[in-house]
Formats: C-alpha cells, sequence, structure tokens
C-alpha cells in the first residue's frame, strides 16, 4: 500500500509538474512571510518604544467640559506619579492656501510632553511664527504666510491672530499614522496640523492636559496597561477635586451675578415709581407755566407802545448835534494845517541839524585822527633826536682819533721812506744794518742828507773809510731816528684808536703809558700788522669817522624838516579844534531853538488831538446815538416780531412740554415693560443656575490615540 501510494504520487508529480512546483513556491512563500512577520513585531515595538521615549509621548489625556486651568496643572504636576504635566490648547480651524481652503488644528507646542520632532527648517521663535504637518499640510512651504477664512467661528479668529509664517515642518508624535482625526467643522474631517507658540494664542483655559508618568515601561506590555490602569483614578479624581473647585466658583459668581440683578431690579423699579411722580410734578409745572406765560407777553406788548412814542424827539437831538460837530470840524482842519506847516519847517531846521551834527562829528574823528598822527610824529622826531645825538656822541669820540689819523696819513703821504725804513730795521736778523742799503731806500732828499750826515759822524767814530765797512747796530739807528724824528713821530703816535677789528694789541701799545708812543711802538705795530696794515686801519677810520659825519648831517636835516611839518601840523590842529568848538556852539544854539519850536509844536498837536478827539468822540456819539436810534427802530422791530415768535414758541413750548409729557408717560410704560422683561431674564437666569450640569473628567490614555493602536 505505502509502495503504491509512492508510485501514484510521484507518477501525478510528474504530470503536474509546474502545478506541483507553484503550490510548493506559494507555500514556501507562506512560511517566508509568517516567519519575516513573527521575527519584525520585536523590531517595530522596539522603533515605536524609542520613539515615544525620544519625543516623550503622553501617559495621559485629561479632557474637561469646563476647561482646564494653571491650577489643575500645578495639582496634577505634584503627584509623585507625575512626570510632567502640561496644559495645552488647540483650536480646529479652516486655513487659506495656495491649493485653496484646508481644515487643520493648529496645537500649541508643549514643553516635556508630546516634543515635536523637527524635520525641515526651524522651530517658531516669534507669535508670528509656525510649523506644519510635513506630510499633508499641502499649499504652503517655508517661508509662506498662512490665513484664516473668514468661514471660521468668530471665538477661534478671535483666539487666532490674523496670519502666521511658516518655518519649518515637523512630525508629531500624536499624529503617528496618516489619520489626521475628525472635526466639527467644515466637513468633518481634519486635513493636517500645525504648531505655534502658546503665547501666540488668546485663552482663558487650556482645553486639555497632556502627563508624562514616572518609570520606564515597554510600550503595549501587560505590566504598562496594569500601571496605567491603576493610576486612572488617582488623576481622574485629582483634576475632578480642582474641576469642581472652579464649577463651585462658577455657581457662587453666577449666584452674585443674579443677585445683583435683583437689586438693580428693585432699584429700577423705585426708579419707575420716582418717575411717575415727578410726571405728576411735570403736569401741575406745565399748567403754572401756561398762567405765567400770558401774562409776560401782555407786558411785552405794553413795552412795545412805550418804545414806539420815543423814537422820534431822540431824531431830532441827532440832527442838532451833527450841525454842532460840522463847526468843530473845520475848526480841527484849519488847525491841522498850521501845525503842518509848522512841522515841514521844525523837520528842515532838524534836517540841518542833524547834518551840521554828522560834520562835527566827522571834524572830531578827523581832529583825533590828526592828534594821533601828530602824537606819533613827535614820537618819531624824539627817537630820531636821541638816535642823531648817540651818532653826535659816537662821533665826538672818533673825532680825536680822526684827527690824529689824518696827521699820520698825511705824514706818510709826506715821507714815504719812514715806513720802508722801519720794516727794514725790523728785517735786520744780526742787529745790524747796511747803510749804503738805507740810504738807497730814502727817496726824501733832505732825509737822505740828514742821515748821511750821521753815517759820516759814526765813521769818523769808528774809524771806518766807507759806509759799508761801518757796522751800525739797529739800536744805533733807532736811536738817531727818535733823537732827529721823534717828537714828530710822538705827536703822531700819540692817540688813542678805538677799532673792534684785530688792531686790539695796536690799541695796547698805544694807550699804554709805558710803551711811550715812539719808533719802537711804530715798529711794534708794523711788526704786528705789517705796513700795508697800518695803512689799511688808519684809512678805515677815516672812511668810518667820514661817512659817520656825513649820515648825522643827513639825519639832522630831515629832523628839522619833520620838526617843521610836525610844527606846521600843530598849529593845524589848534585852528581845527578852535573852528570845531565854534561849531559846537552854534550846533547847540541851533538844536536849543529847535527844542523851542517842537516844544511849541508838541503842545499844538495835543491840542489838535485833543479837539480830533472831542470830533471823535462826538463823532462815535452822533453814530452810536444813530445806531441806538436805528437799534431802538430795530428792537421795536424785532420786539414785534419776537412778540408775535413769543406768542408762537409759547404755543409750541406748550404743545412741546404736553409732547414730553407724554413722551415721558411712554417712557415709564417701556420702563415698566422693560422692568418686566429683566424680571423675567431674572427668573430664568435662577432656572438656569438651578439646571446647570456638573462637570465632566475625562481622562484618555494611549489606546485612545489612532496612530498608537493602529
Amino acid at each position: 500500500m505505502n509502495g503504491m501510494m509512492r508510485k501514484l504520487l510521484g507518477r501525478s508529480v510528474k504530470k503536474s509538474m509546474g502545478r506541483f512546483l507553484a503550490i510548493m513556491i506559494i507555500t514556501m512563500l507562506g512560511a517566508a512571510f509568517f516567519g519575516g512577520l513573527m521575527a519584525t513585531e520585536p523590531a517595530f515595538i522596539k522603533t515605536a518604544q524609542h520613539f515615544t521615549e525620544e519625543y516623550n509621548l503622553y501617559d495621559f489625556r485629561i479632557l474637561s467640559t469646563y476647561g482646564i486651568d494653571e491650577e489643575d496643572v500645578a495639582k496634577v504636576a505634584a503627584l509623585e506619579e507625575t512626570q510632567t504635566a502640561v496644559g495645552s490648547v488647540y483650536y480646529d480651524a479652516i486655513v487659506e492656501t495656495s491649493d485653496g481652503e484646508l481644515i487643520v488644528r493648529v496645537h500649541s507646542i508643549t514643553e516635556g510632553v508630546n516634543e515635536l520632532m523637527l524635520v525641515e527648517g526651524r522651530m517658531p521663535e516669534s507669535t508670528d511664527e509656525c510649523v506644519i504637518d510635513s506630510q499633508y499640510f499641502t499649499g504652503a512651504e517655508i517661508g509662506d504666510v498662512i490665513t484664516f477664512s473668514d468661514e471660521n467661528e468668530e471665538d477661534t479668529l478671535k483666539t487666532l491672530p490674523g496670519s502666521y509664517t511658516v518655518v519649518g515642518k515637523v512630525f508629531s508624535p500624536l499624529y503617528m499614522n496618516t489619520e489626521r482625526g475628525t472635526t466639527s467643522i467644515g466637513n468633518g474631517k481634519l486635513a493636517s496640523f500645525m504648531y505655534v507658540l502658546p503665547e501666540s494664542l488668546d485663552f482663558e483655559y487650556y482645553t486639555e492636559m497632556y502627563i508624562s508618568l514616572q518609570g520606564e515601561w515597554e510600550i503595549y506590555s501587560d505590566e504598562y496597561n496594569a500601571y496605567v490602569d491603576a493610576l486612572e483614578s488617582l488623576f481622574e479624581e485629582t483634576a475632578t477635586v480642582t474641576v469642581y473647585a472652579r464649577y463651585n466658583d462658577i455657581v457662587t459668581d453666577a449666584e452674585e451675578e443674579l443677585l445683583d440683578g435683583e437689586r438693580d431690579y428693585a432699584d429700577g423699579e423705585q426708579e419707575l415709581l420716582d418717575g411717575e411722580q415727578e410726571l405728576l410734578d411735570g403736569e401741575q409745572e406745565l399748567e403754572e407755566q401756561k398762567a405765567e406765560g400770558e401774562q409776560e407777553l401782555a407786558k411785552a406788548w405794553a413795552e412795545i407802545e412805550d418804545g414806539r412814542a420815543q423814537i422820534w424827539p431822540a431824531r431830532q437831538e441827532l440832527l442838532d448835534a451833527e450841525e454842532e460837530l460840522a463847526v468843530a470840524k473845520a475848526q480841527y482842519e484849519e488847525g491841522l494845517a498850521e501845525y503842518k506847516e509848522g512841522f515841514a519847517e521844525y523837520e528842515e531846521g532838524l534836517e540841518q541839524a542833524l547834518a551840521g551834527y554828522d560834520e562835527l562829528i566827522n571834524g572830531e574823528s578827523s581832529l583825533s585822527a590828526g592828534w594821533s598822527q601828530l602824537q606819533s610824529a613827535a614820537a618819531q622826531l624824539n627817537e630820531a633826536w636821541a638816535q642823531l645825538e648817540e651818532g653826535k656822541a659816537e662821533l665826538d669820540a672818533l673825532e680825536e682819533i680822526y684827527d690824529l689819523c689824518v696827521s699820520v696819513r698825511s705824514y706818510l703821504d709826506e715821507n714815504p721812506d719812514i715806513l720802508d725804513i722801519l720794516e727794514y730795521l725790523e728785517s735786520s736778523e744780526d742787529g745790524t744794518v747796511d747803510l749804503d742799503t738805507l740810504l738807497d731806500m730814502i727817496t726824501d732828499e733832505e732825509l737822505r742828507e740828514a742821515l748821511q750826515e750821521a753815517f759820516g759822524q759814526l765813521q769818523e767814530q769808528n774809524g771806518a773809510e766807507t759806509n759799508s765797512q761801518l757796522a751800525v747796530s739797529v739800536d744805533e739807528i733807532r736811536s738817531w731816528l727818535e733823537e732827529n724824528l721823534g717828537d714828530e713821530l710822538n705827536e703822531i703816535l700819540d692817540f688813542d684808536l678805538d677799532v673792534d677789528s684785530a688792531l686790539s694789541e695796536l690799541l695796547e701799545l698805544f694807550e699804554s703809558e709805558e710803551s711811550g708812543a715812539d719808533v719802537d711802538s711804530l715798529l711794534a705795530i708794523i711788526e704786528l700788522i705789517g705796513t700795508e696794515g697800518l695803512l689799511g686801519t688808519i684809512d678805515s677810520i677815516i672812511e668810518q669817522y667820514e661817512s659817520g659825519l656825513s649820515a648825522y648831517e643827513s639825519g639832522l636835516a630831515s629832523y628839522y624838516e619833520g620838526k617843521a611839518a610836525y610844527e606846521q601840523g600843530l598849529a593845524e590842529y589848534y585852528a581845527g579844534e578852535s573852528q570845531l568848538k565854534s561849531g559846537w556852539t552854534e550846533y547847540f544854539a541851533g538844536m536849543q531853538l529847535l527844542e523851542e519850536a517842537k516844544a511849541q509844536l508838541e503842545e499844538a498837536w495835543t491840542q489838535l488831538e485833543d479837539a480830533r478827539a472831542q470830533i471823535e468822540d462826538g463823532e462815535q456819539q452822533i453814530a452810536d446815538g444813530w445806531q441806538q436810534l436805528r437799534d431802538a427802530i430795530q428792537e421795536l422791530l424785532d420786539g414785534e416780531t419776537a412778540y408775535e415768535d413769543g406768542v408762537e414758541e409759547f404755543n409750541e413750548l406748550i404743545a412741546e412740554a404736553e409732547e414730553k409729557l407724554k413722551e415721558a408717560r411712554q417712557e415709564l410704560d417701556d420702563g415698566w415693560a422693560e422692568l418686566m422683561e429683566a424680571r423675567q431674564e431674572l427668573d430664568d437666569g435662577w432656572a438656569e443656575l438651578n439646571d446647570l450640569e456638573e462637570p465632566e473628567i475625562y481622562i484618555l490614555g494611549r489606546d485612545t490615540l489612532v496612530g498608537y493602536v493602529c
């Protein structure tokens, strides 16, 4: 049997090999898929575990029909089991995008719970920025502005600002699958979501509270579900206590508001009763005003009759006053013409006086300037005289030197051999001189003969036959010169020489009492500066003195010319000063006459002004009189018109008062009706307060989140 079955099976397989292979492959794929699913489940759970922990998916979500406030959040957060408790707000709204309208849920961003995963861009930093669903928010990109449609409910538009700028795209742990939830607006289905900063929303209380529990639990595990179920009643009880406290506050506030309404109702009822009394008083007052008005109208008509009788006498008085005023005006015009003529003469004299004053002032300025110039010239003359005196003193000091230099120069010009002889004597090295050489140097015949005679005497004394055989010492020649020419040389050389050059030693020789200013002195000078230096010094002193004398004589002439000009200017100054004093005397005399004329003119003008004022007063009085007459006539006419208007107004006022009383009656009736409506509103308020339902608290876990369970 077994063998047969195997044979049949093998034959069947061979006949349908393709179907067999297909069945085998399908079986293998099914087994592989099942095995993959069994192996993938732990990986999926691990991924979900990591995501919920990283972005802090809530453990509990609390909703209340009375909303949630900060106190509710604080009490839940204070529980030992609570890790984080955060209040949150969301609104369903219709937004406008480039692709049309989109129904989205606007969430406030929470910290510590349901944190967002930023996919692109950045998180909001200001109240006009938002992040949007990275998957299903169509028609908007980063940088676009999202506005809200006017089709949104009024409360929604008040809560949300006008627009938001998209700054990023996010993934939210509240939306872990493709479903975005349902809503009560539009088509009932949410298309996407967006998140904004809490401070950008205007709300009084949170719409929900998210809670994250202490501890770490594996999602979807029985341990986690048991832990959550065990804590659900604790959080529900805590939230219920705080919500009920707010509920009691609401009831208390409503009762106080209704009691205030009851008091307002009582006040309104009293006001209406007071109004009824005022209406009765107004009707009585109207009757009294009717009688008083009729009496006043009769009195006004009597005054009109009296005014008519006073008009014509007043007109004649005004005509008489106009005739008197015409005479006064003619006298005023005549006096005014005389005043103008006198005033023109005064102005002409004043103009001439002012012109003379300007000339005198200019003369004062010119004299002052001239005096300053004279003072300056006097100072310059004094300075020039001091300089001349100084130059004269210098010339006097140099005059003696100059005279001596002239004498020396004249002597040397007359005796040119003297210097040559002296230089030759000085140049002797052995202290002796050759007499023939010395005689050859002398061109002056008298001096030559005198010296020849002296040499002859020396030859006889020494027994020499010729001059060349005679050895004469320099000292002997010098002695002979001093004996024969000493007086003349001493007279020439006996002077004090004052120069500023290199001749200081020359001066010391000449000024020294020991030197004696003899031939030796002259030889010493020649030895110091040479023959040419001596002649140059003498010529320089002569030139210096003669140049200084010429400059002094020229400066002295200039000084006397300046002094003559100064004395002439001084004479002209005193003459101008005398003319100026005479001019001022004439000016002040003329001004005195002008002042007297001015006083007379002012007195005349005062009289004219008084007359003009009287005329103007008269004209004004007459004008006022005519105006008063016209006013009186107009007043009479107005009085008649006013009387007629008064009668009409009186009748209108009576009718108006009667109408007001009628309106007051109607207002009171309306007030009673409004009071009855207020009574009804109070009754409805008490009924609504009695029917007020207690708050309901909803504790929702992750199992209500579609993306978590699916």
